[in-house]
């Protein structure tokens, strides 16, 4: 986690090795289609409508913190603090 934030123009390609902490979005004040192509292929179709219920506040970030294993994620605190719920 050395905090580097990487900029991508539309059209662009992101690689995130395995085991690299990460986060993505649009910058503040736009929106962005983010097509993802996620390997090995393990079954994280309900883990994206979570993130979107979360963004949009129907739902506590919290509520993802049980399924990490199921969905091969694994969070990590954002440098200098504790994850917002």
């Amino acid at each position: 986690m050395d905090g580097r934030t990487e900029r991508v123009d539309a059209g662009g390609l992101v690689v995130v090795p395995p085991g690299v902490p990460h986060s993505f979005g649009a910058v503040r004040g736009s929106t962005a289609d983010v097509p993802a192509v996620l390997t090995p292929g393990v079954d994280r179709f309900g883990y994206f409508p979570a993130l979107g219920r979360i963004q949009s506040g129907q739902e506590p970030f919290s509520v993802l913190l049980p399924e990490q294993d199921r969905y091969d994620v694994h969070f990590v605190p954002p440098p200098g603090g504790a994850a917002a719920d």
